[in-house]
This record gives structure tokens, C-alpha cells and sequence, in this order.
């Protein structure tokens, strides 16, 4: 009928292996008519976008940043498939702005001062970086 007819559901330890998990079950069915010709056809596009491009992080934080070091690591390795690509802090003289800065020139680095703000106003401009800078998670340090 040209329906969805069964989906299948693959788990591992990354969105890599759950894919291919995935396919691997799907590999394993068929469907045929009474004649024998295969009746079936599948996707093969499903997550190759989230695969392969790097997830985008944003970093809130007031220390002096070595709890980030581990993510930038994992970063510049490949062992995380993400890019770090703003740091907000609301200490001027913070130490983590400076890790974001050692990031180069396209990562969103900036000092927000609460001072003179509302709880709300503050946060609008803390989210107002991270939007702006494609920010798809949210690392609190």
C-alpha cells in the first residue's frame, strides 16, 4: 500500500552504532509476494545528517574553566563529535572566557553582567549569545 508497514530500533553506545544497529535489523527482513519478487524498500538516509555533522555546544560558567578542559579535548580529538562554539560567563575576569578564546575567533566568547538586569533580562541575554551562536546543548560549569 505504499505505508509504513514495521520500524525498527537500533541501541549502542553512540548515535553511530545505534544506526547501524539499526540496519543490520533491517537487513535481516524481507518481504515477497506469492511470486517470489521482493516487495520491500527502505530508507537508508534516516540520521546520516546528525551523524555526520558536529553537535554545537555552549558553555555557561564563572570558574576558572578546568572542568572544560576534558570537553575541548574530546573536541579537538574526535572522541566527542561536537564543537564548542560559545562561552558566556558572568565574571568578567573569569578564567573559562579566556579557554573559550583559545577556541579562535569564531566561538562566541562574552562577559554578561547581571548587574543593573532582572533575573529574566539576564537570562535573555545569556540565551541571546547562545542562539546566536547555533548553540544546540548547554554545558553548565
Amino acid at each position: 500500500s505504499g505505508g509504513r508497514v514495521l520500524a525498527v530500533t537500533g541501541v549502542g553506545p553512540s548515535l553511530k552504532d545505534a544506526l547501524a544497529s539499526s540496519y543490520r535489523g533491517v537487513s535481516k527482513l524481507s518481504f515477497v509476494n506469492d511470486d517470489g519478487a521482493k516487495l520491500m524498500h527502505h530508507r537508508t538516509d534516516i540520521a546520516k545528517g546528525a551523524v555526520r555533522r558536529k553537535l554545537k555546544i555552549g558553555v555557561l560558567g564563572s570558574t576558572r574553566g578546568t572542568a572544560l578542559l576534558p570537553v575541548m579535548e574530546a573536541c579537538e580529538s574526535g572522541a566527542l563529535h561536537a564543537e564548542i562554539v560559545a562561552v558566556v560567563s558572568n565574571r568578567s575576569k573569569a578564567p573559562i572566557l579566556d579557554k573559550g578564546r583559545s577556541l579562535g575567533p569564531t566561538v562566541a566568547t562574552k562577559f554578561v553582567s547581571a548587574k543593573g538586569l532582572s533575573r529574566e533580562e539576564y537570562d535573555a541575554e545569556c540565551t541571546s549569545v547562545l542562539v546566536g551562536a547555533g548553540v544546540e546543548y548547554v554545558l553548565l560549569v
